[in-house]
């Protein structure tokens, strides 16, 4: 997404320091609480891996999809893959960190090119951190209701599509995460102070050179395809609170889920274990129909 097209979308309102701040500190939370613990279960339980293949259809199809689509060398299936490029992530958000100012309000015009370059570097990695754990439980949910010839599903149709929708952004964010390695905040502040023209960046980019307006490369880079007020403005404290309980709740069931994948490989079935998955799965439809009634109000 182009930065021209990336300020547009941010929306009319000011962004509060303060709300900023604490996405950012929400986000590295939720990775280094949820996303990269999920992924290590998933590693040490040795499922998935190069003698273990998955065997539900919308697995295979998604790691075709990762497999065409990835540009890096990082040994291991995707999910390996993904757990790598995960623990890269908390660099990138200290790099943003250490530029990042929390008084004041950041005012959509006018903004200038390097804190636009700050917001959107955050907005694909908040993006990449909530993407991955809901990609994950999914696939296990596959896999389970595969091996035991179910086609039960905790999810609505829209959520698995939205899902499907988004695997190719997900892509496109792993190759550039894994591309770079440099300072992120040196990066970051290299990038001119001068205010993103809205109705195009011809100018600015015949007068500073498109690699120094964007160095990151982030006009490559979907930043996710949701809205991205609900990115950068904490417009309910209650939301947050919601979305920390379901990602409790997702990691609980992943674990669940993952002894319940082993047991099935062993040949077994467990009916407590499927009763208190299903109980988990129902808290988290109710969660999101929370989270969604949320936005409705704020909207």
């Amino acid at each position: 997404m182009s930065i021209v097209e990336f300020v547009k979308n941010l929306g009319s309102k000011a962004i509060k320091g303060s709300d900023l701040s604490d996405q950012i500190d929400a986000t590295r939370q939720s990775l280094l609480e949820y996303a990269v613990p999920a992924y290590q279960s998933l590693n040490n339980s040795n499922l998935w891996s190069d003698k273990q293949k998955v065997e539900s259809a919308w697995n295979v199809k998604r790691q075709a999809e990762w497999k065409k689509g990835m540009r890096l060398n990082i040994k291991g299936g995707m999910f390996q893959q993904i757990y790598v490029l995960l623990t890269k992530v908390p660099a990138i958000l200290d790099g943003v960190s250490k530029n990042f100012k929390p008084s004041g309000e950041i005012q959509p015009e006018g903004l200038d090119y390097q804190t636009a370059a700050e917001l959107q570097l955050f907005a694909a990695m908040k993006f990449y951190v909530d993407y991955s754990t809901k990609l994950l439980l999914l696939a296990t949910a596959y896999e389970t209701s595969v091996r035991a010839n179910s086609k039960d599903l905790p999810y609505v149709k829209a959520e698995i599509l939205e899902i499907e929708q988004q695997f190719g952004n997900f892509v496109q964010i792993s190759n550039f995460i894994g591309k770079h390695h440099q300072d992120w905040s040196a990066m970051i502040k290299a990038i001119p102070q001068v205010a993103v023209d809205v109705t195009g960046e011809n100018g600015m980019a015949a007068a500073f050179g498109s690699s120094k307006l964007d160095p990151l490369r982030q006009n490559l880079v979907a930043t996710g395809g949701w809205n991205l007020i609900y990115v950068f403005r904490a417009y309910a404290a209650n939301r947050q609170k919601v979305k920390f309980d379901m990602m409790k709740v997702e990691r609980q069931n992943l674990e669940l889920r993952l002894l319940q994948l082993k047991s099935q490989l062993e040949g077994n079935q467990n009916a407590a274990l499927e009763k208190t998955i299903a109980y988990h799965e129902k808290r988290l439809i109710e969660l999101n129909q929370t989270i969604r009634e949320l936005e409705e109000e704020y909207v």
